[in-house]
């Protein structure tokens, strides 16, 4: 019994040191320079603070609202994305996007901050 607790804690303790960082794709039109720069300053101020996580930022040039749902459609859509209010209500009723209802409480969204 002793070795068994060893092995799983040894296993725990190697797991731990080769564990990478959760990834996080955020797409979106690109921008003018200011809007990119100010895009990716966020995403790197993000990193900074979340070693766990890392946020990638990935614009889509051209026909965006195209491309997102292709990707969408096809599985390989971005974990976060930003759509025109006009386009909001296709995706949401698409089964595209998942409902943040239930990790969201109302209290919460008041005092939450990105950074």
């Amino acid at each position: 019994m002793r070795r068994v607790i060893l092995v799983l804690g040894i296993i725990f303790i190697v797991s731990l040191a080769f564990s990478s960082p959760v990834k996080l794709t955020l797409s979106g039109w690109p921008g003018n320079p200011d809007e990119e720069a100010a895009i990716t300053a966020g995403v790197e101020a993000f990193n900074a603070k979340h070693s766990d996580i890392q946020l990638i930022w990935e614009p889509i040039p051209g026909d965006y609202f195209s491309t997102l749902k292709t990707r969408l459609s096809g599985g390989t859509g971005p974990d976060i994305f930003y759509v025109d209010v006009f386009v909001f209500e296709e995706l949401a009723t698409s089964n595209s996007m998942l409902s943040l209802d239930t990790y969201i409480k109302k209290r919460w969204i008041q005092t939450f901050r990105l950074l």
